[in-house]
């Protein structure tokens, strides 16, 4: 199994298998991570979904929340922050699917921030489509 692969100054809290093989790294950054840890609002959050099939990374998606809004894009294999693009669609989807504040593995951020082990779970749905609510809450370590 590859190891993560992402720019420094994140932790992986979940890993969501999918019934065609492929799978997704969730992590987020440590400055939120500790705010979470205390107990405290981690206003200006980001989230990395690393897209994995088999052992290839795919794609890396970013959501980041600044000023109360996430906003949602993606960043390259090998690239920093900095390089980040924008792509406004993602949220839509996101809201449509009902993810509360937009997070959709809220639930396995909690659950990671509570026991301190990466969380995981199987998706009901292949591809980039989203999973059914319900299966972030039901994790195992």
């Amino acid at each position: 199994m590859p190891q993560t692969i992402t720019v420094d100054g994140f932790t992986r809290y979940a890993r969501v298998d999918r019934p065609d093989g492929s799978y997704r790294n969730m992590l987020v950054d440590n400055a939120s991570l500790a705010a979470l840890r205390e107990d405290k609002p981690a206003e200006e959050m980001m989230i990395l979904m690393e897209s994995f099939s088999g052992d290839e990374l795919t794609a890396i998606f970013v959501k980041r929340r600044e000023a109360g809004r996430w906003t949602y894009g993606s960043i390259r294999r090998g690239e920093g922050m900095e390089a980040f693009r924008p792509n406004p669609p993602c949220a839509t989807c996101h809201r449509a699917a009902g993810a509360g504040d937009g997070m959709f593995t809220r639930p396995m951020l909690d659950g990671f921030v509570k026991a301190g082990d990466v969380q995981r779970t199987f998706c009901d749905r292949s591809g980039r489509s989203p999973c059914s609510p319900d299966v972030y809450a039901r994790t195992s370590r």
